[in-house]
C-alpha cells in the first residue's frame, strides 16, 4: 500500500467508513459479481454430510464457536472438521473454503435447525 493510499484509508476509517485494499476489494467484487463462471474444483475426497454442513456455515461467516453451539460438538471438533474440509477441497485458508462452499452452492442450515 502506498503512503498516499494509507493516509486516505486512515481518514476513511476515522470518519466511520470502511477501507479495503485494492486486492481485498477485487476479491470481494469477484465474490459478489454473481454465480461463478466455472465449477469449483472437485474435492480430493467427497465431503461427509457434517463437513458439508460446516463448510456451508463457514461460507456465511459463522465462527468455530457458533458452529459448535449449533451442531452440538466441541470447538476443537469443529476446528478438526474445518481443517479436514480445507484439505479435501485444497483450500489454503478459511476464506478459500468459504469461496469453494459458495461456488458449490452449499446452503447453510436454517436458523432453527442444526
Amino acid at each position: 500500500m502506498t503512503p498516499r493510499l494509507l493516509r486516505q484509508s486512515i481518514r476513511l476509517v476515522a470518519a466511520g467508513a470502511y477501507a479495503l485494499s485494492p486486492a481485498a476489494a477485487g476479491s470481494l467484487r469477484d465474490l459478489l459479481d454473481g454465480p461463478p463462471r466455472h465449477a469449483p474444483p472437485e474435492p480430493r475426497r467427497p465431503l461427509s454430510p457434517r463437513e458439508r454442513q460446516v463448510a456451508a456455515m463457514v461460507a456465511v461467516g459463522r465462527t468455530d464457536r457458533e458452529i459448535a453451539c449449533s451442531t452440538g460438538v466441541s470447538v476443537s471438533a469443529v476446528k478438526k472438521t474445518v481443517s479436514g474440509c480445507r484439505r479435501k477441497v485444497r483450500a489454503k485458508n478459511r476464506v478459500q473454503l468459504a469461496r469453494w462452499a459458495w461456488q458449490s452452492g452449499l446452503e447453510p442450515p436454517s436458523p432453527g435447525g442444526p
